[in-house]
């Protein structure tokens, strides 16, 4: 199993962070399921910055064509999701109260 994160920000008037991990690849997909992220810090308020907890697999992998349109690989998790490699960095999420 490839210990490689993708994650993905998406919403509206917030900001969702989903992290996924490779489990499985071939030439053209990639074989994806969730994993679960932690808190690094309050950034204020309603706001956070999370990273991914790799191996901390949930729910069902799945699998997706890999894009390129370059810059660098991405994957169409669903028509308003997309998920690129993940630096490490931890993202900052935004919610509602």
């Amino acid at each position: 199993m490839l210990q490689i994160a993708s994650q993905s920000a998406w919403s509206w008037e917030q900001t969702n962070i989903d992290f996924y991990q490779v489990v499985s690849l071939t030439r053209k997909t990639v074989a994806i399921q969730s994993i679960r992220q932690r808190l690094v810090r309050q950034v204020g308020w309603a706001s956070e910055e999370v990273e991914a907890v790799p191996g901390a697999l949930f729910g069902k992998s799945f699998r997706r064509k890999v894009n390129d349109f370059g810059y660098g690989p991405s994957i169409r998790i669903t028509s308003y999701k997309i998920a690129d490699v993940w630096d490490g960095t931890p993202r900052r999420a935004s919610h509602h109260a």
